[in-house]
């Protein structure tokens, strides 16, 4: 265990993982999606993020490794894929979001 965690801080914390968030009907950005990267062995949390107004989002500091990354966002599907950040500035490229389909049988408005 000491070895590992010894390996684990030699590895240079200061990887770049980059990309845009788009709504996949409409190809539109989605703003304010949440974007997380999770360790690949255990689905831990590793950083969150939030796209902006272009969709785009940045992870900084990051130790290479093979992660998770999981999008959602409000009336959407999550997403998840696999990323490899290695020592280059990675873009997992453009992330695409469906829209989550929700049937409703009846509805009933009353007034008092």
């Amino acid at each position: 265990m000491l070895l590992l965690s010894t390996h684990l801080f030699s590895q240079a914390k200061n990887n770049v993982g980059a990309g845009i968030v788009i709504d996949k009907s409409s190809g539109q950005p989605v703003e304010f999606a949440t974007v997380q990267l999770l360790w690949q062995t255990d689905s831990g949390i590793v950083s969150t993020t939030v796209s902006d107004k272009k969709g785009k989002f940045i992870f900084s500091g990051i130790f290479a490794g093979i992660y998770i990354l999981r999008s959602s966002f409000t009336g959407f599907e999550n997403t998840n894929s696999t990323i490899t950040i290695d020592q280059q500035k990675q873009n997992p490229g453009i992330i695409e979001l469906s829209r989550a389909i929700t049937n409703m049988n009846d509805v009933v408005v009353t007034a008092p």
